[in-house]
């Protein structure tokens, strides 16, 4: 009887980006191998694009496959996040095609950027830096109450979301129809490349659409890695806006090890200085007031932090996210007199954290929870009416599972429960108090090839319960969302979906549309 053939090639990988067990996956440095059908592996391209690489499923080395050859699979509860390319070379490995589909572990990662990004790019809220609706800015007038379930189902991609975060160099595009006239849309670049040594280009640009932000960040910055084997990487790069006062400097520091044979660990640290050259631009430099709209004068230089841990393994998974800013003091004036002169004060911090699990070979479960809070208060210099206190408060605690049915076909359910309170007090007024609960269930039948078409269908159950100021964010609804998409060997990823009101199915089923293109390299 013919053995499976072997067949060698190219997988770009960085060692310290590599997880398993609902994060990622083990690491290359495990002799092994993956065991292939006969007469299938030639269809490989020169590389093993990230969709394949996240659907590995690991499988001790037999015949064929050289002790010393180290191969990165994903275990069949987990899947490895994205391809991420070593600007020291590829490494050579015998990949085989007996390659099985994995659901996308669930991360937390999306929501702290999210939150770092409304720190970072706080001239990028919908209704701008000075606006009197705070931070986040959660309930837009303009939003109905099927807003955060349009992003639900057409933006927010969890097996996406778990190929982007581990990938180096890729673009993602997602557009989704929210009304005759309005498409969210969201675009995400980033690449590195090598510089010098062990010295390489950093790249990322973020643009978003949408009724929560319209954003355009570009960042770009160095990374280093000492070649001491320790995987340790330290970054440092500026946030670039058209408004130049509003630049920031962030560095970073990055550390991957492992913890026996089953787990991997990631811990990064992250410290930005915010609109760092605004006093120099202000101040040192001098800017005429007759160029300028408004002035802002900081009394204190606003710092941000984060730190992120990640543990990978084939029994249990995790990850925390912890961040925050200083409180920022600024005096802001308006050189043509429309508005009154204050003074502002902001201060953010956030934390989440995930735990997955495998208690057997077809179901992953996990367990997540988050929270993120903003104060902002402001004070009228020449009059204390109008002056307020405003504080913002998002909490979210989920649960998620997976069951795989086949090699191609899983089950997926999801359920979150997700409040927003608010209050804002004011001068010579009754405080106010804002209540939001938003309950969220999903369960979906999913089609996840390595290559070829992809199919989910998904009941979503959304219900939405607010108090009276905020009435038209309140509703319940009830959607089938039905995407298909293909997936190429190269690992460039098309997903189209259609929306259906289970509600008003009769009158009006047709619900709205998105779209989903990503590629990673």
């Amino acid at each position: 009887m013919d053995q499976p053939r072997t067949h060698h090639v190219p997988i770009h990988l960085q060692d310290h980006d590599i997880e398993d067990c609902g994060l990622g996956v083990a690491p290359l440095r495990a002799a092994g191998g993956i065991r292939s059908r006969p007469g299938r592996g030639r269809s490989l391209p020169g590389g093993v694009s990230a969709a394949e690489v996240a659907h590995m499923e690991m499988r001790p080395a037999r015949r064929h496959v050289p002790a010393f050859v180290s191969v990165l699979v994903c275990a069949g509860a987990g899947g490895l996040a994205g391809q991420a390319a070593d600007p020291a070379g590829p490494a050579t490995a015998p990949v085989t095609d007996t390659l099985q589909p994995a659901a996308a572990p669930l991360t937390l990662a999306p929501w702290a950027e999210e939150v770092w990004m409304a720190i970072l790019d706080r001239d990028g809220r919908y209704d701008g830096r000075l606006s009197d609706q705070g931070v986040f800015q959660r309930f837009n007038r303009r939003k109905d109450y099927e807003y955060a379930l349009d992003v639900r189902s057409g933006i927010a991609d969890r097996e996406g979301d778990a190929i982007w975060l581990h990938a180096v160099r890729g673009v993602r595009i997602r557009g989704a129809s929210i009304s005759p006239t309005q498409i969210l849309n969201r675009v995400d670049w980033k690449d590195e490349r090598p510089i010098a040594g062990n010295v390489a280009l950093r790249v990322r640009y973020r643009r978003d659409r949408s009724l929560e932000a319209s954003r355009d960040y570009p960042w770009v910055g160095v990374a280093w890695r000492p070649g001491t084997g320790k995987g340790w990487v330290l970054h440092g790069g500026v946030g670039i806006h058209f408004f130049k006062p509003s630049a920031d400097v962030e560095v970073g520091l990055a550390r991957s090890w492992r913890d026996g044979r089953d787990g991997r660990w990631r811990a990064e640290l992250a410290v930005a200085g915010l609109d760092l050259f605004n006093d120099v631009i202000y101040n040192a430099i001098g800017v005429e007031e007759s160029e300028v709209d408004v002035l802002q004068d900081y009394r204190s230089r606003p710092v941000a932090v984060r730190a992120t841990v990640r543990r990978a393994g084939r029994t249990w998974s995790g990850e925390v996210h912890v961040g925050g800013s200083t409180s920022a003091e600024v005096d802001v004036r308006f050189p043509g007199g429309e508005e009154r002169p204050f003074l502002q004060r902001e201060r953010v911090w956030f934390a989440g954290a995930v735990v997955g699990a495998r208690p057997a070979a077809t179901l992953r479960l996990s367990l997540h929870g988050a929270v993120a809070r903003a104060r902002t208060d402001r004070t009228y210099a020449d009059d204390a009416s109008g002056s307020f206190e405003l504080r913002e408060e998002t909490r979210r605690l989920g649960t998620a599972a997976t069951l795989r049915l086949s090699t191609a076909w899983d089950v997926d359910a999801m359920a979150e429960r997700v409040w927003r309170p608010e209050s804002r007090h004011r001068i010579r007024a009754a405080p106010l108090r804002h209540d939001d609960r938003e309950d969220y269930v999903e369960l979906a039948v999913v089609r996840r090839p390595l290559r070829g078409w992809a199919l989910r269908a998904a009941l979503q159950i959304y219900d939405r319960d607010t108090t009276f100021d905020t009435w038209w964010l309140r509703g319940a609804h009830q959607r089938l969302n039905t995407e298909f998409g293909y997936r190429f060997a190269s690992g460039f990823r098309v997903t189209a979906g259609v929306r259906w009101d289970l509600d008003d199915f009769a009158a009006r089923p047709f619900d709205g549309a998105h779209l989903r293109i990503m590629t990673v390299w």
